[in-house]
């Protein structure tokens, strides 16, 4: 019987985690939805161009040589012309 109330307030305990996950969830999404439509994005008129164009991956999470160690995220070292850009 007492186990019965052990698996029965474990059961309430995870469905309320989930939805109070969900929850929070929804309401993230809709003040995204809200932020986006808020603002103002311009188009870029005139982009030029360069001459010389490089784009170095230091951080990946994959890779096509066994040698190579990877990891979770992503990051360049985009150069052009005189301009270095890490991203």
């Amino acid at each position: 019987m007492i186990f019965l109330y052990i698996v029965s307030g474990l059961i309430l305990l995870i469905t309320s985690f989930i939805f109070l996950k969900i929850i929070k969830m929804v309401t993230g999404r809709k003040r995204a939805s809200e932020e986006l439509s808020a603002m103002k994005l311009e188009k870029i008129s005139n982009p030029g161009t360069v001459k010389n164009l490089s784009i170095l991956p230091l951080i990946d999470y994959y890779s096509d040589n066994d040698d190579l160690s990877t990891e979770e995220g992503v990051s360049y070292l985009i150069k052009a012309d005189d301009k270095t850009i890490l991203f």
